[in-house]
């Protein structure tokens, strides 16, 4: 859009319409499941981030492969997805 020229306005009503009427069908979307390996030399600092986050190790692993997570948008780097999911108690800094 040329923004001299557009409304901003109402490319910003546009957006969250499109937003709020889209469903997971709109998107063309697939579930994928994705093996994961937790602990040892797969991920050395999982003792560490259970111990931050105030859970046991095995509780960690649970509530990771218990939810679902959407991919928002490829980014920069190829490969790299920005997802949203992830069980609030997990969030580290």
């Amino acid at each position: 859009f040329d923004p001299l020229e557009a409304d901003y306005e109402a490319l910003a009503a546009q957006l969250e319409d499109g937003w709020e009427a889209a469903t997971p069908s709109d998107t063309g979307g697939a579930e994928i499941e994705i093996p994961v390996r937790y602990g040892g030399a797969d991920g050395p600092d999982l003792s560490s981030l259970a111990k931050h986050v105030g859970l046991s190790v095995d509780e960690v692993v649970k509530r990771h492969t218990e939810a679902e997570y959407v991919v928002f948008f490829l980014g920069f780097q190829p490969g790299f997805a920005y997802m949203g999911g992830l069980d609030p108690a997990l969030h580290t800094p």
